[in-house]
């Protein structure tokens, strides 16, 4: 079984990551709408690249 602690931590390093990749998007987008169009995009594409 998973420790919850363990699952907790995991998904607030993800979020963090998710946080960092979207100011990166922002700073590169004219539009806080078109970064996270970008952000979207991309986790579609990691989430199934075949798709893409």
């Amino acid at each position: 079984m998973t420790n919850p602690k363990n699952k907790k931590n995991e998904t607030l390093k993800k979020l963090k990551e998710v946080d960092e990749e979207l100011e990166e998007f922002i700073e590169e987008s004219e539009t806080r709408n078109e970064a996270y169009t970008k952000l979207v995009k991309e986790f579609i594409k990691r989430l199934d690249p075949d798709k893409t």
